[in-house]
């Protein structure tokens, strides 16, 4: 009986532990995206400050888009990616 709770107490810690560290590989990831995010806007605001002239303005607008774009597919592959992994630790379960 005290091998059962002990052995019990023990696979909790471990759960625990695991999930922690999904968390904080969560957290990690959640702000690294939101700096590229921010850095992605800051650069945009220099363009457009930076424009002299209409084309110039529609140059930023363009590029800013094409970069937002790529970033939503590399926040897209990085999901799909996660959902792997969890359907694959959900099956080792």
């Amino acid at each position: 009986m005290k091998l059962i709770i002990l052995l019990s107490l023990l696979s909790t810690t471990t759960i625990a532990n695991d999930t922690n560290k999904r968390f904080e590989a969560r957290k990690s990831s959640v702000l690294s995206h939101m700096d590229k995010r921010i850095a992605l806007i800051q650069e945009g605001k220099s363009c457009v400050q930076a424009a002299t002239s209409r084309d110039a303005l529609k140059s930023c607008r363009t590029s800013q888009k094409e970069k937002t774009k790529l970033l939503k597919e590399e926040r897209k592959k990085f999901k799909q990616q996660m959902k792997k992994e969890r359907k694959k630790n959900r099956k080792a379960q």
